[in-house]
């Protein structure tokens, strides 16, 4: 039982994501999509959103204003009538909306909620070329900036806790198994610890995204221990199953699609090309290996019952019996019958 209870946190958790930094840095070469989507973040009615543009160009070849290009926010909730506008009239500038609040440089929100930054281009054909700086953030009531999303303030706190948690987990499978020197205690104590050391590196670059914006270095650690603990948690798997080495050599490949693909997901962002293509990968390397260990657990068990059967004495004699009525009469016993 506890260790179904240790299993079920550990998949759980295992699970957790960051808040990517909401100070981004961006370069964006030769794009020509006319709406690019740049960040999401939830406001409060002190939210803040701040672009610095370092440099910005328009290639076209029409004569057409090429000053038809701008960032703007919309609300969630009016992100299905903006798509129904452009749907309508395929010419149609989304700068002219009047659900999207177009600005230059600086934009106070009125209203809380979640809000998607985007960048348009409305002039057909034409390529931009530009690098800027994004700065989202909420005022506290001392009127500090905080830079993690509306709802996602407690975050550095609840790692730190749950960091606790799997520390005081630590110390009692190694008081409770130090005499028990087997291998399957050790990976199990050595996958509470990375857990443990993966939550306190979440929490710290949490607090330093709440604070400056940045994760300050903190999200390089966290990915490395975060990628063995989840190594490890596949290891006591099939230490418990013993399946072929071969499945465990497919999780672990699928392990390092699935956070390569989480890698450039998270420290990039929905405006580069192909970012959805990452985020599929992710999605692709997660579910697959908890297929292989579902499909595996099956087939062991279907095995397991065909063994404990084979076992059974009345199968045993049912075989036996079988084997008496098709053996084939000696020509002794033959002569005996007449």
């Amino acid at each position: 039982m506890t260790r179904l209870l240790f299993f079920a946190a550990a998949i759980l958790l295992l699970l957790a994501t960051l808040v990517v930094a909401e100070i981004k840095s961006i370069t964006i070469s030769d794009d020509s999509r006319p709406v690019i989507f740049l960040q999401k973040f939830g406001f409060t009615q002190t939210g803040h959103v701040t672009i610095y543009v370092s440099s910005i160009s328009v290639s076209s070849s029409s004569s057409q204003d090429s000053s038809r290009t701008g960032f703007y926010l919309v609300e969630d909730e009016s992100l299905l009538k903006v798509d129904l506008e452009l749907q309508q009239n395929s010419s149609f500038c989304v700068l002219d909306s009047h659900y999207v609040h177009y600005f230059d440089q600086s934009y106070p929100i009125t209203s809380p909620g979640d809000y998607s930054l985007f960048f348009a281009n409305c002039v057909p054909g034409a390529k931009v070329s530009m690098k800027f700086k994004t700065e989202m953030y909420n005022l506290d009531p001392n009127g500090s900036k905080d830079y993690l999303p509306a709802g996602s303030t407690q975050q550095p706190g609840l790692f730190l806790v749950f960091s606790f948690c799997y520390l005081t987990f630590f110390g009692m499978w190694v008081c409770f198994c130090y005499n028990k020197k087997q291998s399957i205690n050790v990976l199990i104590a050595a996958l509470l610890l990375m857990k443990a050391i993966s939550l306190i590196c979440a929490a710290e670059v949490e607090h330093y995204l709440k604070t400056t914006g940045t994760p300050h270095g903190w999200n390089i650690p966290f990915y490395l221990f975060q990628f063995i603990g989840k190594v490890l948690l596949f290891v006591v798997i099939w230490s418990f199953l013993k399946p072929k080495k071969k499945l465990l050599m497919m999780l672990v490949a699928f392990h390092v699609i699935s956070t390569i693909g989480s890698i450039v997901g998270g420290e990039t962002g929905p405006y580069i090309q192909n970012w959805s293509l990452w985020t599929h990968i992710f999605s692709f390397g997660e579910v697959s290996c908890w297929v292989w260990i579902i499909s595996s657990c099956s087939s062991m068990k279907l095995e397991s019952q065909n063994d404990a059967a084979s076992r059974h004495p009345k199968y045993r004699l049912g075989q036996d019996n079988k084997l008496n009525t098709a053996q084939p009469r000696t020509s002794e016993e033959t002569l005996r019958t007449i």
